[in-house]
């Protein structure tokens, strides 16, 4: 094992291990129990040689690695900043998959969140806690909201995504995040915006007054580049819609309309949805009026999204006999009889139900949506920069997103009841590890190339 002597060991192999681990961290997983020895060291440059060797290890071999989360505990409390950066990002990698092995570090790890060195890193990691651990995570919530105004995009989404989780056990506790979530609205990183707009629709579900503010600015999300970040603005707004249709028609009717014949399942139902709760209650705010009517007539002949088709015909007779918003004669008001109110309660039940239980396995595989991005942790640093002396920073400015969430929409799922964990990875590598070209995924109906590999390059999610 390369030792010298009076419990040391010998740094030329500790540098060896990490050079390894950069080339074939696979190979370099087969020496966990000699690194983890190395994370007792008395030299600072081993412990982080071993710490970082193992951090990269833990990416393609997650399961190898946990074996040693005891002895990375430890260095959580290293007096070394790389250590115990390195330290976290490596649990921050056996948590996305194992979330069970780092749940014993689960308090340690909170404690990171207040270390500069690592909080990058610990938010990560709370990516998997916070979806196997999500009521013992509420502790983070301050510090989960903290982060969303970091400097780093991949942090800021880390945590967006831990946040959205939180939200799920008690939208109260995150009531205090949509002013910093509208402000990630217009991140320049699609995965920030996602997680953002996820976060805002979780809030929505309890408490859609909050949101009702943001409805201009989520409404221009409907016209994002990315179809899963169309689908949350979509669901967000279909949440706000059941208490404030008058507001969501008027921001949004037109953006809502025009995906009413996107590929996507999800996001045609949600804006289905949020076009029916307007509709139906003020019906002269939704515009192009025509378009919409044709629209949700299209929507109900096709018969994939389990909308009620009595629901739907009941918002198409709301607009054709809904005076237009300038007529002289008609005054935008809400319409309250009983048959309008039943209706808007069971939009209310449906659209903050788990989207999971509904049955979509007629998506078109041509569909071009592209939902998820969930980037993990490689070093960069100067190329010249000893292993031994380094520590592991966020990759890149792209982030994590969920592939699936419970209580949202599944973005452009080929089957939306199927039930897929999120996966943390690099998205470099998952472009090269996709399966056959004629084939497509059956998460978010991306065509993937021809070799084969575990995880979509697109969403990140488990391929079949």
């Amino acid at each position: 094992m390369g030792l010298l002597g009076d419990d040391r060991f010998d740094p030329d192999r500790a540098q060896e291990l990490a050079t390894l681990a950069e080339s074939d961290p696979q190979a370099a997983a087969e020496h966990v129990d000699e690194l983890s020895d190395m994370l007792q060291a008395d030299r600072a440059d081993i412990r982080n040689a071993a710490a970082y060797s193992l951090s990269l290890a833990a990416e393609p071999r997650p399961k190898r690695v946990s074996t040693v989360v005891p002895a990375l505990r430890e260095a959580l409390t290293d007096d070394s900043d790389d250590v115990r950066a390195n330290a976290t990002w490596c649990l921050s990698r056996i948590a996305v998959e194992y979330p069970e092995k780092v749940h014993p570090a689960l308090a340690q790890l909170k404690r990171r969140l207040q270390d500069t060195a690592t909080e990058d890193a610990a938010i990560s990691a709370f990516i998997g806690l916070s979806d196997e651990y999500p009521t013992e995570c509420e502790s983070i919530t301050e510090d989960a909201i903290r982060l969303l105004e970091h400097h780093e995009s991949n942090v800021r989404s880390s945590a967006a995504y831990v946040t959205w989780n939180l939200g799920k056990v008690s939208p109260a506790s995150i009531r205090h995040a949509v002013d910093p979530c509208v402000g990630l609205l217009t991140d320049s990183n699609e995965f920030v915006r996602h997680n953002a707009v996820g976060t805002l629709g979780q809030i929505a579900t309890a408490f859609p007054e909050d949101v009702e503010p943001a409805a201009e600015s989520v409404s221009e999300l409907l016209e994002d580049s990315k179809q899963s970040v169309q689908t949350y603005a979509a669901w967000t707004l279909s949440n706000v819609a059941v208490e404030y249709p008058e507001r969501v028609g008027t921001a949004a009717s037109a953006g809502l309309v025009r995906l009413l014949t996107a590929q996507g399942i999800d996001v045609r139902r949600y804006a289905t949805y949020a076009l029916v709760s307007a509709a139906i209650q003020t019906p002269s705010t939704v515009t192009p009026t025509d378009d919409a009517i044709a629209g949700l007539q299209a929507v109900r002949d096709v018969q994939v999204l389990d909308i009620d088709p009595d629901m739907i015909d009941q918002a198409i007779t709301a607009l054709e006999s809904a005076p237009s918003v300038g007529s002289s004669t008609g005054t935008t008001r809400r319409r309250t009889d009983a048959t309008t109110q039943s209706t808007t309660d069971a939009i209310e039940q449906q659209v903050t139900e788990i989207p999971g239980s509904t049955s979509d396995t007629t998506t078109s595989q041509s569909q071009t949506a592209t939902t998820t991005d969930t980037s993990t942790t490689a070093t960069e640093t100067q190329q010249d920069e000893p292993a031994s002396t380094r520590a592991e920073p966020a990759a890149s400015e792209s982030s994590r997103e969920t592939a699936t969430r419970d209580e949202s929409p599944t973005t452009e799922t080929e089957t939306s009841d199927e039930e897929n964990r999120t996966e943390v990875f690099n998205p470099n590598e998952g472009g090269e590890d996709s399966r056959g070209a004629s084939q497509f995924c059956p998460h978010c109906g991306e065509q993937l190339p021809a070799s084969a590999a575990a995880f979509c390059g697109h969403c990140g999610s488990e391929l079949p």
